[in-house]
């Protein structure tokens, strides 16, 4: 009895931990290139204009950085999904955050892939 609470306690702390860095590194990635391009206005080095092999987004300054905002949404939403998570002490919410968390990053990629 005593380690299964243990185990469930362990679980917990590593799928919201995960969840966390994971999409924590995903809000923090695209909020910073928001910042950088929309708000800075440092497109040095971005090739926009739709030149070569790059995605749809690329087309400009503005759909590029209001693009990387989007995308910032549902990591932080997931975020917070976590942390409620954690606070509640649900064990299945946890998991289906880490789950959404991940195929959050597997859209952003197909769609970058996409264009």
């Amino acid at each position: 009895m005593e380690s299964a609470r243990q185990y469930r306690g362990l679980s917990l702390w590593l799928t919201t931990g995960l969840t966390f860095v994971i999409g924590g590194f995903g809000a923090l990635l695209n909020l910073m290139e928001w910042y950088t391009v929309g708000v800075q206005g440092n497109t040095a080095g971005y090739p926009f204009g739709g030149e070569g092999p790059v995605p749809d987004y690329y087309s400009s300054a503005e759909r590029y950085s209001n693009t990387m905002l989007g995308w910032s949404f549902p990591f932080l939403i997931l975020l917070c999904m976590s942390l409620w998570c954690f606070i509640k002490r649900k064990e299945l919410g946890a998991f289906v955050c880490l789950g959404l968390t991940l195929l959050t990053w597997l859209f952003m990629f197909m769609y970058g892939l996409s264009n």
